[in-house]
């Protein structure tokens, strides 16, 4: 608020206060001392009184203003992890391991793209911090020579969130880490513990922690699709 607006603000609410409460207050008091003028010393220290708290109510309504003003404008992400796949390359070394983790973020705030994912897991072998990898399109993951899933660029997180989301909006995507030196077991154990984090376009860090007991395993995901070979009911 400019300055010649606080005082003019100001002297309004202070003449609001000093003809309305103040008056009344004043009026009572010197019906029940019999006053026959009010003394100045109970004039200015209403006038000092109603001083004050025109003030404070000037600055209270203006502070609202501001916090509702910046609520609108501050876009408030909320990311959420939903489901874990474990997979080891046919020629990737024992130690290694990659994770397609699908992850959803739902904002409700002002505008905002989301970037930087980094995952890290916590086992009971020990803490890493994951290294991101893209997902082709039509990527496969096979087992035991079989394909048993086929993930698509255009359903990756990364590039979902690339556009701003808008206030009540949410999507879902996959994104892929490759994890080096813990066992593939230890992923599936459900006290393992994995913390996503991102950016918002203000660069404001937000970061979901779960756990894989947790996590669900759903047969489908809306908002992507279906990258798992469903087998056939017999």
């Amino acid at each position: 608020m400019e300055l010649l607006a606080f005082l003019k603000a100001l002297v309004t609410d202070w003449f609001a206060l000093m003809g309305g409460i103040a008056s009344v207050v004043l009026t009572g008091l010197g019906t029940f001392r019999q006053w026959g003028k009010v003394p100045r010393p109970a004039f200015w220290a209403a006038a000092a009184l109603c001083f004050f708290f025109a003030a404070a109510r000037v600055w209270t309504t203006e502070h609202e203003r501001y916090l509702a003003e910046v609520d609108k404008n501050t876009p408030q992400l909320v990311g959420n992890i939903e489901h874990m796949q474990a997979n080891r390359g046919t020629n990737a070394p024992s130690d290694e391991t990659e994770i397609f983790l699908l992850a959803s973020i739902k904002n409700q705030g002002a505008p905002s793209f989301a970037e930087g994912f980094s995952l890290k897991v916590k086992t009971r072998d020990g803490e890493r911090s994951g290294e991101p990898l893209q997902i082709p399109d039509s990527f496969p993951l096979t087992l035991d020579g079989k394909p048993f899933a086929t993930f698509h660029e255009k359903e990756t997180l990364y590039e979902k969130a690339a556009t701003p989301i808008v206030k009540g909006g949410h999507v879902r995507g996959w994104l892929r880490f490759r994890f080096r030196g813990i066992p593939i077991e230890a992923y599936a154990q459900p006290s393992t513990e994995w913390t996503l984090s991102f950016v918002d376009v203000m660069d404001k860090p937000i970061a979901v922690t779960v756990k894989t007991g947790h996590l669900s395993s759903p047969m489908k995901f809306p908002g992507t699709e279906q990258p798992f070979v469903i087998p056939d009911a017999k």
